[in-house]
């Protein structure tokens, strides 16, 4: 009698790692937005297909949530597994930002290009560099040596949590930690309710002071997801359409100052990579509805 052998599939299940993006995202020392996003590419790249790790990377102002971006920055230098920090062209919020990993003391890499000098305050730090020029061949090996450090950084970290990453260089430092309160459903919402209404008023002063643009960066939400932009400028782009025939539509100067100012005003912040592609999606569909056959 044949007997027959079933094979079973071992399945690993990977690690998923939050792996923080500390990097310019504007346009900075003569280097475009895109420049940023194109680096941005590169290091997802770097880090994608790894055997053991399901890499979840993004900039540390993203949140799944709408939320105030200064909560979503500190929470998520804080909380993420691994940060790579970008220090090229000397960025004042990114260094800002570094100071905070630094201070928590958990696991970090650094890179910056090959233009940008080094740091005095952080030199002792090992910076791995890449072209500005994002060349090719210059990048494809600096995409391996990248994702061996992260891996090993990691991996350190991981095997050696009680273990400072850097601070006890400096001496017997205790890093800062972000202090933790169970709370209750009712009481979460109540502190929830008091904060939404201790910002308002502060908010109302404001305008009742004559402050002028007191609500730019007040409650600032950074928007870095093609999806949800487009959720937000749907409506809008629809409303400046509302009264136009087919042959109106069309993206302008005028659109696209609109829905930038429209965004401006609900504290939104957003990229103006994205939104242009966001727009112009947008208009086409709106030109397909509009046409007359």
């Amino acid at each position: 009698m044949d007997e027959t052998v079933v094979a079973t599939e071992v399945k690993h299940t990977k690690k998923t790692i939050n792996v923080g993006l500390i990097m310019p995202i504007a346009e900075i020392a003569g280097l475009s937005e895109q420049h940023w996003e194109d680096v941005r590419r590169i290091i997802k790249e770097s880090l994608k297909d790894d055997e053991k790790y399901e890499m979840n990377i993004r900039l540390v102002s993203h949140s799944d949530e709408v939320r105030v971006i200064q909560t979503s920055i500190v929470q998520n230098i804080y909380y993420d597994d691994i940060v790579v920090i970008d220090v090229s062209a000397k960025n004042a919020n990114v260094m800002f930002e570094f100071g905070m990993r630094l201070a928590f003391d958990k696991p970090f890499v650094v890179i910056k290009d090959d233009v940008t000098p080094y740091i005095f305050d952080t030199g002792n730090i090992q910076h791995l560099e890449y072209p500005r020029d994002l060349r090719y061949t210059q990048i494809e090996t600096f995409k391996v040596d990248f994702k061996k450090k992260v891996i090993s950084t990691l991996e350190y970290a991981l095997s050696n949590p009680n273990e400072s990453m850097y601070l006890e260089q400096y001496g017997n430092l205790k890093p800062t930690k972000i202090e933790e309160i169970e709370v209750s459903g009712i009481e979460y919402i109540e502190n929830t309710l008091k904060t939404i209404r201790r910002d308002f008023k502060r908010l109302e002063n404001n305008v009742m002071n004559g402050t002028k643009n007191s609500n730019k960066n007040f409650f600032k939400i950074e928007i870095d997801n093609t999806e949800k932009l487009y959720e937000m400028v749907s409506p809008i782009i629809l409303k400046y359409f509302k009264d136009s025939t087919y042959r109106d539509v069309t993206t302008t100067s005028e659109l696209v100052e609109f829905v930038k100012n429209t965004l401006e005003s609900r504290g939104i912040s957003y990229s103006s990579y994205l939104l242009q592609d966001v727009i112009e999606r947008k208009v086409d569909e709106v030109l397909v509805d509009k046409l007359p056959f």
